[in-house]
């Protein structure tokens, strides 16, 4: 099982996301994938942006969290599509305190 990682308030959380060809190759798909976030109370805080091209096959998601967020565990739920094919990847992430304190 993947480690939780963990950010405090006003941290930026880094989602990366990897698209491989069947042999398992580094691809780049049609269009960028799309990121959905809920926190912890099941409210989306992020619904639909784009994740940012950074290299072949590579694509990263910064979200930023404020002095307010909701502490506890957030939801993020990556959307890639390619032509008929998708692909739904889910990774959590927590928000424990404030930075700096």
């Amino acid at each position: 099982m993947a480690t939780l990682v963990e950010y405090e308030r006003e941290e930026t959380a880094k989602i990366i996301v990897y698209t491989k060809s069947l042999s398992g190759n580094l691809v780049d798909i049609a269009s960028e994938p799309t990121i959905t976030i809920v926190d912890p109370r099941g409210v989306k805080v992020v619904d639909g942006d784009s994740f940012t091209w950074f290299a072949t096959g590579s694509y990263r998601y910064l979200y930023t969290t404020v002095k307010n967020s909701v502490l506890g565990k957030y939801h993020a739920t990556a959307t890639c599509v390619d032509g008929s094919n998708t692909v739904i990847k889910k990774d959590d992430f927590m928000v424990t305190g404030t930075y700096g304190e």
